[in-house]
């Protein structure tokens, strides 16, 4: 990819990807696991150490009817969960070997439950993040939440999560905000030399894309 227009057009594609063809192409290539997560309140970098894709599930859009979807939840829901929902049971999440759904609300919660409901054969993973920041209340409560789910992607993927690749994985994607960061500078000095809906693909491509590969688009 040597040009803008070459970027934009190859982060178009990856929005209007709502089957998740790239994940299954990259699993294939990699002999490795997805992990589907809503993308709120997660380190990612645990989903990539233990050797699998993180993806990020930002619903349908506009792109999916809801209509399965409205028969587990009210129409007056916002429309994530239900798209997501529908996006589940008619296969176009099937590419995904597990999902984390983030204590983001109640409705969430209930989604992580249905999760394990219609799909027992694959992972469904609550997070649940702490709403007290004293270390040692809310820092032990999310060092045991990090610790399960470790021990959870341990084991869906059958590789260890070792410091090495721990801090590989980080390292990539503090090197992935350091790149957006300088973008979002350059927007504020220069806002006509980036689009609003060209940066936003930008973003919604780093959801799927392996940070590997984004980092290079950035």
């Amino acid at each position: 990819m040597s040009t803008l227009q070459e970027i934009v057009e190859r982060c178009e594609d990856l929005y209007d990807d709502i089957s998740l063809k790239y994940v299954a192409e990259w699993k294939e290539k990699n002999q490795a696991k997805a992990m589907g997560f809503l993308p709120v309140y997660f380190p990612r970098e645990l989903v990539y150490a233990a050797g699998m894709l993180p993806v990020g599930i930002m619903g349908g859009g506009d792109k999916i009817e809801i209509i399965k979807g409205d028969a587990f939840y009210q129409s007056y829901i916002c429309h994530l969960p239900r798209s997501v929902i529908e996006m589940g049971v008619t296969g176009r999440l099937d590419s995904l070997d597990g999902m984390i759904f983030p204590s983001i609300c109640d409705v969430i919660r209930n989604l992580s439950g249905m999760w394990k409901v219609l799909f027992p054969d694959k992972v469904s993973f609550y997070f649940d993040a702490p709403q007290n920041l004293d270390r040692r209340l809310g820092g032990e409560f999310l060092k045991g939440e990090l610790s399960r789910a470790v021990s959870i992607f341990e084991e869906m993927s059958g590789q260890k999560v070792t410091q090495e690749s721990l801090t590989n994985a980080v390292q990539l994607y503090n090197k992935n905000t350091e790149l957006l960061d300088k973008i979002y500078a350059h927007r504020t000095e220069a806002p006509w030399d980036i689009p609003t809906s060209e940066l936003y693909l930008l973003l919604r491509a780093g959801f799927i894309l392996d940070v590997k590969e984004h980092n290079v688009m950035l």
